[in-house]
């Protein structure tokens, strides 16, 4: 294969793959799949940011609020701002519903589904394919 053909290949490949990955992930105790997508970098950094405080001097990122905040941001088909579900919770923002209404390790876990579908965690990736 010549140089000319592996660039166009590496051409097609980008100009073909999809701008903004989506991926079904099964919740098993709701029965349901929730539909995620991915998210960029800057859209991290702005989470953080907001999941973010300051005790002292010291910048403290709430990585539960985080990742709540990931998951509303990420999540397509569920409407966590839904105005019943923020009653139902008694809370007043998306973020609250779902840590009241996931468990830690759902939330993990969906997290988690999240940072695979925008790229993250590609270490594990080539360690897979070595093996």
């Amino acid at each position: 294969m010549t140089a000319t053909n592996v660039n166009e290949d590496i051409l097609t490949a980008l100009l073909s793959a999809e701008d903004s990955p989506e991926k079904d992930v099964f919740m098993q105790r709701f029965g349901v799949a929730f539909r995620i997508k991915a998210v960029s970098i800057k859209q991290i950094k702005r989470l953080q940011l907001q999941a973010t405080h300051v005790v002292g001097k010291t910048e403290i990122l709430d990585e539960e609020y985080f990742a709540a905040l990931l998951i509303v941001d990420s999540t397509v088909n569920v409407e966590w701002r839904n105005p019943k579900l923020l009653a139902r919770y008694e809370v007043t923002e998306a973020a609250e519903v779902v840590q009241k209404r996931l468990l830690s390790g759902e939330i993990a876990f969906l997290a988690g589904e999240i940072l695979d579908v925008s790229g993250f965690n590609q270490d594990a990736r080539i360690n897979d394919l070595k093996n």
